[in-house]
């Protein structure tokens, strides 16, 4: 089985700038291709996994959330690195009718996309990691079995000063994805 690991898109490996509607719009934070080239050289599979809420609240169309996917792949690809899957789940609690799920599996904290990512990947979730700036990223590894790693970029900060009320715990919490990747290796 593959060990991987599972990365928040906004926040994490890239500025949150709110609600992202085209591929222009991506900038990522300082050393996160030579993290995740350490990471992969480390040996594990690298996916995303993002909630992608403003489709149901009519940001941006599925298509244009697909080529913004696809420009990270390919952004990640030029320096050598290999994302194995990209997951989204389009659902958000005051989205419309058809997007407005209950019963959604995806949204994180729910671990939906990661054992569909593990299913389709052969990955080993106890043997892996989801990094993530939202104490929602942290629950959805956790639901999954995945140790999980806090970063402090994005919504991180903000999410630290909130640590009265969490409802998952991070294993690690990181200034950035130079320190998750670190701590990941370290425990590798």
């Amino acid at each position: 089985m593959n060990r991987a690991v599972f990365l928040d898109r906004d926040g994490t490996i890239n500025i949150d700038y709110g609600y992202i509607s085209d591929e222009g719009d991506i900038s990522y934070f300082p050393d996160v291709f030579s993290s995740l080239l350490r990471l992969q050289t480390g040996g594990f599979k690298l996916i995303v996994v993002s909630n992608q809420g403003g489709i149901a609240l009519g940001y941006l169309d599925p298509e244009t959330s697909g080529r913004i996917n696809k420009r990270v792949v390919s952004d990640f690809a030029r320096e050598g690195i290999i994302i194995s899957g990209v997951y989204t789940c389009p659902h958000h609690p005051r989205g419309g009718a058809k997007w407005n799920d209950p019963d959604c599996r995806c949204r994180k904290p729910r671990p939906g996309m990661l054992k569909d990512a593990a299913a389709e990947h052969d990955i080993d979730l106890k043997a892996s990691f989801m990094v993530g700036d939202k104490i929602t990223d942290v629950g959805a590894g956790r639901n999954a079995g995945c140790s999980t790693v806090l970063v402090l970029t994005g919504q991180g900060k903000q999410a630290l000063s909130e640590r009265q009320s969490w409802e998952y715990l991070p294993d690690f919490i990181a200034d950035n994805l130079k320190e998750a990747a670190d701590h990941i290796l370290g425990e590798s």
